[in-house]
């Protein structure tokens, strides 16, 4: 019988951390390795048009997992680092059982030690590439050793920068004919989070969730609470500036999207013309839009690293031991609105196209250039010394 050719594999489940991962592994592939791609939840679609791959349940056994590594002859294992699922812990502790080495790669900045275990048991990789140099720091204090640890920049973000770079002005006016939005005029993009992600309000509330299990947001508000006095200053702004605007409402890929179209129904507006849109491509809005707004979303960041106006509307942020979970915020690429006077004063500049008001100078530069490169290096170097 002939043995399987080597492979490398590579799991994701959450959106996010596919988004880190993809970038990566069509540089594997284009470096002539062979990829094994364990795939579940959006990372699934995510993947399609690049990379298809095998598509597994996020609850898939152990045992499965580790037959799985074998049939591809995998020599190591790049993972993402999600908090919503199964998979990618239960291919981290497969690798382990046959001894291969493991890299993760950060895309978040919370939640460092429950990221790699689940009920109390780890699955700690071996080498974590890591965004920047706050969470260097973090991730020492969750327990990884400075030799664990590879500054490398976030391989998504690297990648989203230079895709929405790319379009040219004929590809943005055949796109706004696709998605049904004038040729002028102003366009705002909403990214939503998920904090109800089934009908009927149900939200999740295990390791790294936004919602409490008595109902609250964890920090204070919902997009229940945001959503609306968005809607009704930037009608307020249009209508003091006799003028119109287009408003998407991007759900997040794990949100009931009923959810947020309720709450457009229910706050019916004349100037600015709202709809929930789950087409298109997170790129694509951001190309679309002359600005972007959002709670804690990573879109926001991903909209400003591109250079586009990006405003975090956190009304109700709870003061009391409780960080900003809009790391945009906290690394400077975005303009926030804790309050309904900043939201005024940020949806009239919208309005009035004062991009300069809404651009302001980092506090902390990401390191986005070869950032794919670095992670693919660190995982080759990684099965070399397996």
């Amino acid at each position: 019988m002939t043995a399987p050719r080597q492979s490398l594999a590579v799991v994701a489940h959450d959106a996010g951390g596919a988004r880190a991962l993809l970038p990566v592994a069509v540089e594997l592939q284009r470096r002539g390795w062979e990829l094994a791609l364990l795939l579940a939840g959006p990372a699934v679609s995510i993947f399609r048009e690049a990379l298809p791959g095998t598509c597994l349940p996020d609850v898939t056994p152990l045992e499965e997992l580790t037959a799985e590594l074998q049939r591809h002859g995998s020599v190591a294992l790049l993972s993402a680092s999600g908090l919503y699922n199964q998979l990618e812990h239960t291919a981290r502790l497969a690798a382990r059982r046959l001894g291969l080495p493991v890299v993760a790669v950060q895309d978040a900045w919370f939640n460092h030690r429950e990221r790699f275990e689940r009920d109390g048991v780890p699955s700690r990789p071996d080498w974590v590439c890591v965004m920047d140099e706050l969470s260097l720091g973090e991730l020492r204090v969750a327990g990884f050793a400075a030799s664990q640890l590879e500054l490398t920049g976030h391989p998504g973000l690297e990648q989203t920068v230079q895709l929405c770079r790319a379009a040219t002005a004929e590809q943005m006016r055949e796109r706004r004919q696709a998605f049904g939005l004038p040729e002028a005029g102003l366009v705002f993009t909403f990214f939503s989070d998920p904090f109800f992600t089934g009908p009927g309000g149900a939200f999740y509330s295990g390791p790294g969730a936004i919602m409490r299990p008595d109902g609250r947001g964890l920090y204070g508000y919902t997009v229940r609470d945001v959503l609306p006095p968005v809607l009704a200053e930037l009608e307020h702004a249009l209508d003091a500036a006799d003028t119109t605007a287009v408003f998407i409402v991007r759900p997040h890929p794990s949100e009931c999207a009923e959810t947020v179209e309720g709450i457009i129904a229910r706050h019916p507006a004349k100037r600015l013309r709202a709809r929930v849109e789950p087409r298109g491509t997170t790129v694509e809005w951001i190309q679309l839009s002359d600005a972007l707004l959002g709670m804690m979303t990573i879109a926001l960041l991903q909209a400003a690293l591109a250079g586009k106006p990006a405003v975090s509307v956190e009304l109700g942020l709870l003061a009391s031991d409780l960080e900003d979970p809009c790391m945009a915020n906290t690394l400077g690429y975005t303009r926030a609105a804790f309050d309904s006077a900043a939201l005024r004063d940020l949806c009239r500049c919208l309005v009035q196209r004062d991009w300069p008001a809404l651009r302001p100078a980092p506090r902390y530069v990401l390191p986005l250039d070869g950032a794919t490169s670095r992670v693919a290096d660190c995982l080759l170097r990684a099965t070399r010394l397996a």
